[in-house]
Formats: C-alpha cells, structure tokens, sequence
C-alpha cells in the first residue's frame, strides 16, 4: 500500500493527540459530571498519585513535538495554492503545541502545590506558577487565535484538498464549544470535558489523513 509523506504525518499528528489526552487522563481521570469538573479541576489534580502527575509531565512535551512536526503537512498541503499564508498557519500551530506540550509539565506542578501545608509558601508558589502560566496562556492564544482564523479563512476562501467542514475541528473551534461541560453528565466529566480539546485534535488530524489518502488516490 502507498502512503504518501502527508499521510505520515498526520498520523504522528493522531499518535500526538492521543498521547496528549493520555497526558491529561493521568493528571485528572476520575468519575465525575461536568460541571463538577470543571470547577474542581486543580483540587482533582491534587488528590492524584506523584506518579500519574510525573507520568502526565513527561506525555505533555513529548506529544507537543509529534503535534508539531504533524503541523508540517498544513503547510505542504496549503503550499500549491499560496507560498506565503501557508508558513504563517504551519508556524502558528507549530507554536501553539510547542508550549502546550510545556503548559501540560506544568499541570504537575499545580497539582502539587495544592499538598503545601504552609499557607505563605503555597501564596509563593501559586503567584510563581501563575508568572509561567499566563504568559505561556497568552502566546498560545495568540498564535492559535492568528493560525486557525488564518486556516479557516484560507479553506473557506479558495478551493483545496480540504472539505470546508473541516473548519469545525480546529483547535480554536474546540475553545469555542468549551461550555458544553454544563451538560456532560456523571461518570464522563474528566474525560468528554479534561479530554475536548484532545479529541478535537485527534479528529482533525484524522481528517487529514483521510482528505490526504483521497488525494493520493486521484493521482494514483
């Protein structure tokens, strides 16, 4: 069977997504609604084992740079229709799961500081913490706002390999459908709710495969 260069990598792409949900499963898989979740996700965290958040620490890099090298494809995908749009969506995705891939190491940390006895050292860390985080936050947004607008923009106005729905599956579209916590009931809350933003990622690299294997079979 042929394969082409664009279907290998959106399958390391999937093989990221799912070591990336794996990740946030060992930090906060528990039988729980939603809604319940999502206010207690830190408190969730803290009652975990010091081994499932070091294993969820490790995943987190580790699919952040599948996710990144998957992100390659967009641009050799979207490159025949325009040279210079396409660097700027690869490169934006690129970063949003370069420091994701750091934010999840970071769920760790969070998770333990909720252990500290002292209440000044835990102020101290959760300040400290927060001086990582929100930065990190913030470039994440504005990158993934810049690459996925970039994206949808891209596949909404010209003719490409990708089905216009695809749209719906981008990482920025599965924020915008955050609040469905409010409805996802006991026992899945950790894993429809902790785990979207992974599925969603999962499902679009899924897509690209397949949009990327009926391509290769036109050219056959």
């Amino acid at each position: 069977m042929k394969i082409s260069t664009l279907q290998i990598l959106a399958l390391i792409g999937i093989l990221g997504g799912l070591l990336m949900f794996i990740g946030d499963m060992f930090f906060y898989l528990v039988p729980i609604d939603g809604n319940s979740f999502f206010k207690g996700t830190i408190f969730i965290m803290s009652q975990r084992q010091n081994l499932w958040l070091v294993m969820g620490a490790l995943v987190g890099p580790l699919a952040g740079l599948l996710l990144s090298i998957s992100s390659i494809s967009i641009y050799i995908a979207l490159k025949p229709y325009n040279k210079f749009l396409p660097i700027i969506i690869s490169i934006s995705f690129i970063i949003i799961f370069t420091f994701g891939g750091a934010f999840q190491t970071l769920y760790a940390l969070q998770g333990s500081y909720y252990r500290i006895g002292d209440p000044q050292i835990k102020a101290d860390v959760f300040y400290y913490l927060g001086q990582i985080m929100n930065p990190i936050q913030k470039i994440m947004l504005v990158f993934g706002s810049l690459g996925n607008f970039l994206f949808i923009l891209f596949i909404l106005l010209k003719k490409t390999l990708y089905p216009k729905w695809v749209i719906f599956f981008t990482p920025l579209t599965a924020l915008l459908i955050v609040y469905i916590y409010m409805i996802v009931p006991y026992p899945l809350g950790a894993f429809i709710v902790g785990g979207w933003t992974n599925i969603c990622l999962i499902l679009f690299f899924t897509i690209n495969y397949i949009v990327f294997k009926k391509s290769l079979t036109k050219t056959i």
